[in-house]
């Protein structure tokens, strides 16, 4: 008996991440998904933007890759025709991989309604302002370091936030701060240290 099977459907590839950087903020690992098993595909065939491809390696209808940015916006594809079946038939286009690399860390400033930091008078409580740069939803009243007093009333959301401050009896000079790392970005980056803030009531 002979049997043939006429095939002319075009591969088709889907672009996506596993969403691990490596431990480097500048780094992702992509998958390379076929919709069937291919011999031909090579690195070379993966077009970049903003970076480029590490580690390539894979088989069959999977393969993988360590994509370097080089800049903060990257864009990854694979052309038509760059890669074939087993039947000989070329690839489809493949939609781009494109994506963002936020390394950016936020900052955040400390001010009061009652004066500027350094500064000395008689009030009884301190109203806090806290000014980010970035949104952020991690932010909380056990990120400020505080001297010579206490926090309260503590609230907001995205990039302001507002507290009370009230200062022990036996205090001369108090401080207010927050220091690196303690609150976060929505790409995980760590917050700068802010101003030291200083109040002598």
């Amino acid at each position: 008996s002979f049997y043939w099977t006429y095939d002319t459907t075009k591969p088709t590839m889907v672009i996506t991440s596993d969403d691990s950087n490596n431990d480097d903020e500048m780094s992702l690992n992509l998958i390379f998904t076929i919709s069937e098993n291919t011999e031909s595909f090579e690195a070379s065939d993966v077009t970049v933007s903003g970076g480029y491809l590490e580690s390539f390696s894979g088989f069959g209808n999977r393969y993988t890759a360590t994509l370097r940015a080089t800049e903060t916006i990257v864009s990854v594809l694979v052309n038509t025709d760059r890669f074939t079946d087993y039947a000989g038939n070329a690839n489809d286009a493949v939609d781009s991989f494109d994506l963002i690399f936020d390394t950016t860390h936020p900052t955040v400033s400390i001010t009061a309604t009652e004066g500027a930091s350094p500064f000395t008078s008689n009030h009884n409580v301190l109203n806090l302002k806290f000014s980010i740069s970035e949104d952020t939803t991690d932010f909380e009243q056990s990120d400020v370091t505080l001297s010579g007093g206490t926090l309260s009333s503590f609230q907001g959301q995205d990039r302001t936030y507002m507290a009370q401050f009230t200062p022990n009896s036996d205090e001369a000079t108090t401080t207010i701060q927050i220091t690196y790392n303690k609150f976060h970005d929505a790409a995980g980056n760590g917050n700068y240290e802010s101003n030291v803030f200083e109040w002598t009531p």
